[in-house]
Parts: C-alpha cells; structure tokens; sequence
C-alpha cells in the first residue's frame, strides 16, 4: 500500500469511528430521503438498527403529522443553496422511535453534492430530559 493510500485509509478510519461513536444521531439520505447512513447514535435514539431503516424513506422516523411539511422543508433546504442550518429556527422538530413514542429533538441539516448527487445530512439530539427540566423549571416558578 503506497504512503498516500496508508493515509487515505487511515483518514477514513478515523471519520468512520468517529460517526459511529458520536452520541447525537447522524442521518445522511439522498434527494429522495432514502437513508443512506445511519449511526450507532440515531440506532440509540429511534431504537431502529441500521439495517432496519438502511434504504427507506426518512418519513418512517418522523411522526405522521410532520411527514408532508418535513418533506417539503428538505426540498426548499436543497434549492435554497445554504450549506448548512439549524432546523428548530423554524419550528419544533420531533421524532419518532420504533415503539412509536414521539420525541423533541433538535438538528443541524446539512447539504452536499457527491458525483452529481445530492446528500443531506442531519445531526440530532432527543431533547426530551432538556424539556422535562425546562418544565419543572417553569412549574416552579409559578409557584
């Protein structure tokens, strides 16, 4: 193996072990929303395994009420020509996991073009502790 190709790989190594150790989910789907990456963070949160949502349409992780605006809020994303942004500026993002629990979340989306093809890429958090605390909190000020 040549000096640039030992790099190469070992760089690939690194961001691979990376994204699959991260805490927050990494969702990567193509123009279609078809899952293309799936890590061990968003296997944590949606209690889905890759292999289960490797392929589908991202709409199986949202609850059915955002399905359609969701959909529509990517493809406004991927003609805007923004890179990146942060997708509770717009509104409340919610998840939902396998059992059908539906969860707050916040998420980055970010956007690239590979061989002519369009990835998008969400990093999310399940903000549900961080909003039962944010309740309590407000509860107890009422008081």
């Amino acid at each position: 193996m040549s000096q640039r190709s030992e790099k190469l790989f070992k760089s690939q190594t690194i961001l691979s072990g990376i994204i699959n150790t991260a805490e927050d989910a990494i969702i990567s789907v193509d123009s279609n929303q078809q899952i293309l990456l799936f890590n061990q963070g968003a296997e944590k949160i949606f209690c889905y395994s890759a292999e289960e949502v490797l392929g589908k349409h991202l709409s199986m992780l949202l609850p059915e009420a955002f399905r359609s605006v969701h959909t529509t809020h990517v493809q406004n994303f991927g003609k805007s020509g923004v890179i990146s942004r942060r997708m509770q500026e717009r509104s409340e993002i919610s998840g939902q996991r396998k059992n059908g629990v539906i969860f707050p979340a916040e998420a980055n989306i970010s956007q690239l073009e590979i061989e002519g093809r369009q990835i998008y890429t969400a990093i999310l958090q399940d903000v549900s502790e961080q909003k039962l605390i944010e309740n309590k909190l407000r509860e107890s000020l009422k008081e």
